[in-house]
């Protein structure tokens, strides 16, 4: 890829696993080439510093355009009364995809949707900015403490 431009993070050399114990359908998935097909999207800069951008399944489709989730949440979380936010793509009749972001505010803190919006307009492409926005007490999390995009996912 050039520089700057966005793909999937491919990797080769003697230190990438050689399969999946007893999964020959996994292993297939994943290495192709010789290269480890990571899942992860990402690019170089001019310094050739590698750049995680998402995870590639997490990617948002809208219109033909590739939403990345992270990039909104990272917009959302610029604004000072948000504590947590998750962003996922819905299925849409026109769109294919849409953007839906799940927002948990401070502690006495409210803002309301159009407020939300009009902050994110300012920064995001239109069809970046979430056309869905949901305002949580919570947000579903691991063992570990990561917000469960997989849970949000079913409970649309």
């Amino acid at each position: 890829m050039p520089v700057e431009e966005i793909g999937e993070v491919c990797i080769r050399g003697p230190q990438v696993m050689q399969g999946y114990y007893k999964q020959a359908g996994e292993t297939k998935k994943v290495l192709k080439d010789g290269r480890l097909h990571t899942g992860d999207m990402g690019f170089l800069d001019a310094q050739g510093f590698l750049h995680i951008v998402d995870r590639l399944k997490e990617m948002i489709i809208v219109s033909g355009f590739k939403v990345y989730p992270r990039q909104v949440e990272e917009e959302i979380y610029r604004h000072p009364m948000v504590e947590e936010a998750a962003v996922i793509g819905v299925p849409h009749s026109k769109t294919g995809q849409q953007v839906k972001a799940y927002i948990k505010l401070k502690k006495d803190c409210f803002l309301d949707v159009d407020e939300m919006r009009e902050y994110l307009a300012k920064n995001l492409t239109k069809y970046k900015q979430p056309k869905q926005i949901e305002f949580v007490d919570s947000l579903p999390k691991t063992l570990i403490g990561k917000i469960e995009k997989k849970k949000l996912r079913t409970d649309v």
